[in-house]
């Protein structure tokens, strides 16, 4: 069960290196302050090759906008073994990046 997450719009990547569209041609994962990050390319929520763990509900106006993840990283906090995700990804309508952060509690 997905609880509440935190919505951030930017004019520029915050998770993502600044050059993601000429750096990022292929996913790749890269270890930043002890965290594994995913990086890709602009791909839609739907095809990403986390996508069972992204919270799509969580996206807003998905009937009007498109989003295309660009970065994305989940941990485990170690006491209560909660999952946390966040996420990046780029609205072409809004020209615009979103951070959705949330966690997976079960």
């Amino acid at each position: 069960m997905r609880m509440s997450y935190t919505i951030t719009w930017s004019n520029e990547p915050r998770f993502a290196p600044p050059d993601y569209k000429t750096a990022i041609l292929k996913p790749a994962t890269v270890e930043k302050n002890g965290q594994t990050w995913l990086y890709t390319p602009e791909v839609a929520p739907e095809d990403h090759p986390w996508r069972e763990d992204i919270n799509i509900a969580a996206f807003p106006d998905r009937d009007q906008h498109t989003y295309r993840v660009i970065a994305m990283q989940h941990n485990v906090h170690p006491m209560s073994g909660d999952v946390y995700w966040d996420l990046e990804a780029y609205c072409p309508e809004k020209n615009q990046y979103i951070t959705i952060s949330y966690a997976d509690n079960d």
